[in-house]
């Protein structure tokens, strides 16, 4: 549904009955990303899921800023009367849900944000150095937007009056301290910090020496927080103190493994810069060249949208063309975390066909995943991670297929894993 505030038109869906709740997502995101959520609120609230100006099917404009999506969302909640909803923000999202907590806290009951931060410089260095030089060569305003803004003091923080409940995470961009600095200067404020490797006493992965097939499809599983993604930064150099990695008999340092190495995140969104899926592939090639960009993008059924926006296709058809970017770019090592999330069966058998095609041009293929029929369709081989160590390894072969089998029925059972893992 389209609704008009501020002179522009807004993109909202309304799920449920019950005390009403506002979900507001990230840069670059839409309101898709809480489908999952939306499922288990809508059983107890009236859920309304809002596309921000410039994203999803909102309308885009010449300018933009938090302020002004802030400003979108007092007006939205005005005009449909929506009587004192909580607010769910994430990312970008909180930052808008603060700044209405600021300027008209009357229209909230109640705040709840995650990986919000209130200056630009609270991001890691390697998210910040990613998105300067995503900038760099797209010029999209809205990465442009999250280099310059948002600049909320601690007294502004101080007249925020309702109750604002902050998660944060371990491994969040936004840095664990700037998030603890935004808990303690809202006096009405809890903060509840997750540890993705499990708990403290697991919060590295310890791989002392270990051998991993190379030029195969290797699949890596194991439980949340079993190490699997710290073991694969590690490994493409994104991850600062690792130890030495020994490839076809040479030794390769993290800034060489950068080089080496594409890593296709779980959270496409932070991957995907450009203006046109088509531009998005071409930017990731040695050499650009539209024929070859079309080609991976036909691959991955995707020529059809090739000059679409990437913020404006499914959750599904970002994961692809994220995909067809790390094919594009020629690197020597591909590492995919949760390639299929997100993505129907025919599109899933469709990845398993281009990884396969991938691994034949010599190119070594790991992907983290808990999808048992992708493992199926196109894996080697399985390292399988417990309590940040390699547990097991083995080939896909007609034992490997029982032992695979196995592990996932039981994990399954014992309600250890889910796909949203």
């Amino acid at each position: 549904m389209l609704i008009n505030v501020n002179d522009i038109n807004l993109n909202y869906e309304v799920y449920g009955y019950g005390k009403p709740i506002i979900l507001l997502h990230g840069n670059g995101e839409t309101h898709n990303i809480f489908d999952k959520l939306i499922y288990k609120l809508e059983k107890e609230y009236t859920v309304y899921a809002v596309d921000s100006r410039c994203h999803g099917k909102s309308e885009y404009t010449k300018l933009i800023s938090y302020d002004l999506m802030a400003e979108d969302v007092i007006e939205f909640i005005k005009k449909l009367n929506i009587k004192t909803p909580i607010l769910y923000g994430f990312s970008d999202g909180g930052i808008i849900g603060l700044l209405i907590a600021i300027k008209e806290p009357q229209l909230l009951s109640n705040l709840i944000i995650s990986g919000a931060n209130i200056t630009p410089d609270a991001t890691t260095w390697l998210d910040n150095f990613f998105t300067k030089i995503a900038y760099f060569f797209t010029r999209n305003k809205l990465i442009k937007m999250m280099l310059d803004e948002p600049n909320i003091t601690f007294e502004e923080l101080h007249k925020i009056a309702i109750p604002v409940h902050i998660l944060a995470g371990e491994k969040d961009v936004i840095k664990l301290e700037h998030t603890k600095l935004i808990a303690e200067n809202i006096k009405n404020s809890t903060l509840n910090t997750y540890y993705l490797e499990g708990d403290k006493s697991v919060p590295y992965v310890d791989v002392r020496e270990c051998e991993i097939p190379a030029n195969r499809i290797v699949a890596i599983t194991g439980n949340n927080g079993a190490g699997k993604s710290t073991f694969s930064r590690c490994f493409c150099g994104l991850e600062k103190q690792c130890g030495t990695i020994i490839w076809n008999g040479k030794t390769y340092r993290p800034k060489e493994r950068l080089k080496a190495c594409y890593m296709v995140m779980q959270e496409v969104n932070h991957q995907l810069f450009t203006e046109t899926i088509q531009d998005e592939v071409m930017i990731s090639m040695k050499e650009e060249n539209e024929k070859e960009a079309d080609k991976f993008l036909d691959m991955l059924d995707l020529i059809k949208v090739k000059d679409r926006h990437p913020m404006s296709l499914s959750g599904g058809q970002k994961q692809r063309a994220a995909i067809a970017s790390a094919i594009a770019s020629g690197r020597s090592v591909l590492f995919l975390d949760e390639p299929t999330s997100g993505l129907d069966h025919k599109h899933m058998l469709e990845v398993a066909e281009v990884l396969r095609e991938v691994w034949d041009t010599g190119i070594s293929v790991y992907v983290i995943t808990h999808d048992l029929e992708l493992i199926i369709e196109c894996c080697t081989d399985v390292i399988h991670f417990e309590n940040g160590t390699i547990a097991d390894q083995y080939q896909m072969d007609a034992e490997g297929m029982e032992k695979i089998r196995k592990y996932f029925i039981q994990e399954k059972c014992c309600g250890k894993w889910s796909k949203s893992d």
